[in-house]
């Protein structure tokens, strides 16, 4: 399974192409905090408050961003990408969805989501979206991590808006994310979350399925579906089956919990530079958030 913050809004979409570099960010002059905020952590593992927050200024982004479409003589479907119900950390897979779907894995393709530049309106459409697609601009993240989207186009513009500027977009849409996979791998290697993953690992025994981690569960699945010849109404019930069993192991065990538990305690343990970046995004995405309180919201027939 996948870690629990969610994919950047437009990432995708705004060709974040990564590649190596072996340049990173000039660290912050002003010196860091001794203990990040709350809000800030919330920033960080994509946790709290912020994913609602960040879901509320992305709606008025991508709005701005169909109704530029439109201006320009293209329908647009992009959405902005609701958080889940559940902020605490515990699993992405809810226990009510995974009585209804399990992984998802059997439910097919889904929906064209904003990261989808072709909605049948070929080249054109992407042009009026993103711009020329050699003119990008280059955002450099920790560990030599690269990413690079478009200076122009209809998503830029929007971005503008509502950032200030891309260099902020970019920094406030990729940079906690980095941070939160760095934090997630020291989480998942803390012998606390070992000693759980053990327990959660025996929980499932007790109804048979043997599985090392929750990631292997759906890493599995896919796998063996490739081969699977029971009909779909058949494997979605057994999908569901082993879903629920797992989210409810994981709840009872409190697998999820603990991994967010030791990812915002090991936010407070980065280095100084580290922090006062983090906290300067932090107050970047305050502004942004204040201002897209003041930009209208058009309506162009597809707002959720």
């Amino acid at each position: 399974m996948r870690p629990a913050y969610r994919a950047i809004l437009l990432s995708v979409l705004a060709a974040g192409a990564l590649v190596g570099c072996a340049h990173r960010p000039t660290p912050a002059a002003a010196p860091g905090p001794a203990r990040l905020d709350e809000a800030t952590v919330d920033m960080i593992t994509n946790t709290g408050h912020y994913a609602e927050r960040r879901y509320r200024v992305d709606e008025v982004d991508v709005a701005l961003t169909r109704q530029c479409m439109s201006n320009s003589g293209f329908t647009w479907a992009g959405v902005a990408d609701r958080p889940q119900p559940d902020a605490s950390g515990n699993r992405a897979v809810r226990l009510g969805y995974a009585r209804k779907h399990g992984y998802g894995l059997s439910d097919g393709p889904v929906a064209a989501g904003p990261e989808s530049a072709d909605s049948g309106g070929g080249a054109g459409l992407r042009t009026a979206l993103l711009g020329p697609a050699d003119d990008l601009a280059t955002f450099h993240a920790a560990e030599g991590i690269v990413y690079t989207f478009p200076k122009q186009g209809c998503a830029a513009r929007s971005h503008t808006a509502v950032y200030g500027d891309l260099d902020t977009w970019a920094r406030i849409a990729y940079l906690p994310q980095e941070f939160n996979m760095r934090l997630q791998s020291e989480a998942t290697a803390d012998p606390r979350y070992t000693a759980k993953l053990r327990e959660w690992s025996r929980c499932l025994g007790t109804k048979h399925y043997s599985y090392a981690s929750p990631h292997a569960v759906v890493e599995q699945l896919t796998v063996a579906y490739r081969t699977d010849r029971r009909t779909l109404q058949q494997r979605r019930a057994s999908e569901i089956r082993i879903a629920v069993q797992d989210v409810q192991c994981d709840f009872k065990v409190q697998l999820s919990a603990t991994a967010l538990n030791l990812r915002r305690e090991y936010a407070q343990r980065l280095d100084p530079a580290d922090r006062a970046e983090l906290t300067r995004v932090s107050t970047l995405f305050d502004a942004a958030e204040q201002r897209s309180r003041t930009l209208a919201k058009p309506t162009t027939g597809q707002d959720n």
